[in-house]
């Protein structure tokens, strides 16, 4: 068969085709703008730069006043059920700090305590999973709603993820309040 034939026969099949109207513009993504204005107050707060890096074999530990100890041990064996999972592989910071905040504020939304926010593993102290494993432990850490994060137990991705537990909600602590007859939080 030759290339008119194919012609031919492509005219042939087409002979009743009509062109759809077009009634819509194509979408056009809005331009990019050389210098991003931050989307909140709290992507302000998060610094982009001057990052300290930390070695790759550091295991990030945060536990903020007033979290018990046994709490930060559970959440490191993988103990608690999971409420969500953020990947950044393969985002920029910017990117990063963004859908970090988006997220948490969702979780929060649906009530959720703890996340799983998987990085990649950090083989070079100046590779890519490295710089955002850094940014992450720094802005986890000025973040008051997060009450403790972690390296993931190995069956969540070991050293290239970060368990995360949020504070409770005035709602949750209502909850619990209620729940054990007004005796939480007092000793």
């Amino acid at each position: 068969m030759t290339d008119s034939d194919d012609h031919a026969l492509f005219l042939t099949a087409m002979n009743d085709v009509s062109p759809l109207k077009q009634t819509q513009q194509p979408y056009q993504p809005p331009r990019s703008r050389k210098c991003p204005q931050p989307r909140s107050s709290e992507e302000q707060r998060l610094p982009l730069d001057p990052l300290v890096l930390l070695d790759t074999d550091e295991s990030p530990l945060f536990r903020r006043h007033g979290v018990q100890p046994g709490v930060m041990e559970k959440l490191r064996r993988g103990g608690y059920r999971l409420d969500g999972s953020l990947s950044v592989l393969h985002l920029t910071p910017e990117q990063t700090r963004h859908a970090l905040l988006v997220f948490l504020a969702e979780v929060q939304r649906r009530g959720g305590r703890n996340v799983l926010i998987v990085h990649g593993k950090p083989r070079e102290a100046d590779g890519p999973a490295n710089v955002r494993r850094s940014y992450l432990v720094n802005w986890l850490s000025q973040l008051e709603e997060v009450a403790t994060f972690c390296v993931a137990a190995r069956k969540n991705g070991g050293s290239g993820a970060l368990y995360v537990a949020l504070s409770k909600s005035e709602a949750q602590r209502d909850h619990t309040r209620e729940l054990h007859g007004g005796r939480a939080g007092q000793r």
